[in-house]
C-alpha cells in the first residue's frame, strides 16, 4: 500500500484538496509527482493572475494614455497552457482543478515564489 503524499503548504486550498484527491485516485512515482506540484503551481499562478486582473482590468494606459494590454492576461493565459501541457505530460485527463476561493491566500505584496 502507498501512501498518498502531502500537499505542498504554499498551494490554495482548493489545490491542495485536488492534488491529494488526483494523488489518491492515480499511483504516481516521485518524478510524476513533481511535475503534479508544478501543475498545481501553474494553476495557483493563473488564478492570482486572474484576481489581479478582476482588480485593476485587462488593460491599462501608458504614459501617453494608450491602452496596454495588462501583463497578468499573459501570465494566467501562459499558466493555463502550461497546466494542460503538464497534465497531458503525465497521462492525466485535462480536468481543471476548482477555482480557488477569492482572499483564500495569504499574497505577501511583491514577494515572487
Amino acid at each position: 500500500m502507498t501512501t498518498i503524499p502531502r500537499a505542498p503548504g504554499h498551494l490554495s486550498p482548493s489545490v491542495k484538496r485536488w492534488f491529494r484527491q488526483v494523488t489518491g485516485a492515480y499511483e504516481m512515482d516521485e518524478s510524476t509527482i513533481r511535475i503534479l506540484v508544478a501543475a498545481c503551481e501553474l494553476w495557483d499562478r493563473a488564478y492570482e493572475a486572474r484576481e489581479v486582473l478582476d482588480v485593476e482590468g485587462l488593460t491599462f494606459k501608458d504614459k501617453f494614455m494608450n491602452p496596454r494590454k495588462h501583463p497578468c492576461v499573459d501570465i494566467e493565459i501562459n499558466c493555463k497552457l502550461a497546466f494542460s501541457k503538464l497534465l497531458k505530460s503525465i497521462g492525466l485527463p485535462s480536468e481543471d482543478p476548482p477555482a480557488p476561493v477569492p482572499g483564500s491566500r495569504s499574497h505577501k505584496k511583491g514577494k515572487t515564489s
